[in-house]
């Protein structure tokens, strides 16, 4: 069991404060690159013949069988784990007193006082209402954003390795996807998997990380919990 941080768009940190996201995809980029292929028939995955001659014979036991069997194989793969906790990091602003300050530095301020403001993008007019009343400070992107300042972490429940493309309809609302008819967006319509492959889209451009492209993936169950990871109550 680990703590570490993950960063999330606004809209996503909506919708994990609206309850309607379990499940987040990140790229599989295990460090040190993917292990040496292994020979699938030998480990029970799939009905491959096993032979050194047949190439869909070798691979990783996590297959587009959906096998968790590479959780026991590499157990470091995907880098989480059930029973990680997660806090979230996301975009953020401060009183505008304290610019000049880093958020590490800010954080002994704020233990020591307790008055320093936080002020979430994702929060909208919200957040803009709070600004305006108190003076609200720079942009501060969600990677900057310190430990202490997080609002929300995520217990993991369940890890997959997959593709990208074995997202279930199921799976794409549990990524905050709605199913769209037109009248939620009309430049994004169709079942919750369609919606998420424009998102996918938008987020991976690279060569062998497109949607088309079917990257391998790392995929996150979790629950939700409100409030800061080293004093909430789950």
């Amino acid at each position: 069991m680990a703590d570490k941080g993950i960063i999330f768009s606004a809209p996503m940190v909506r919708a994990l404060l609206d309850g309607r996201k379990t499940q987040t995809r990140r790229l599989l980029k295990p460090k040190g690159g993917l292990p040496a292929p292994v020979n699938l028939a030998a480990h029970g995955v799939g009905t491959y013949s096993g032979e050194d001659s047949d190439p869909a014979s070798w691979g990783w036991p996590f297959a587009e069988d959906g096998s968790d069997a590479s959780l026991a194989l590499f157990p470091d793969l995907s880098g989480y784990a059930p029973g990680d906790r997660l806090y979230v990091r996301e975009a953020w602003r401060t009183n505008s007193m304290w610019d000049a300050r880093s958020g590490a530095e800010l954080a002994s301020e704020n233990a020591q006082f307790g008055r320093v403001s936080l002020h979430y993008d994702a929060d909208g007019a919200s957040a803009a209402n709070s600004c305006e009343r108190e003076g609200c400070g720079r942009y501060r992107h969600a990677r900057f954003m310190p430990r202490w300042a997080s609002r929300l972490w995520l217990e993991v429940t369940e890890v997959r390795v997959q593709r990208v493309r074995e997202i279930s309809e199921t799976d794409a609302i549990a990524e905050g996807c709605v199913p769209n008819d037109g009248s939620l967006n009309p430049n994004y319509i169709g079942p919750a998997i369609s919606i998420f492959s424009h998102l996918w889209n938008r987020l991976h451009t690279k060569p062998g990380e497109t949607w088309q492209d079917n990257p391998w993936i790392v995929a996150i169950s979790f629950k939700v919990h409100t409030g800061n990871i080293d004093g909430s109550q789950a």
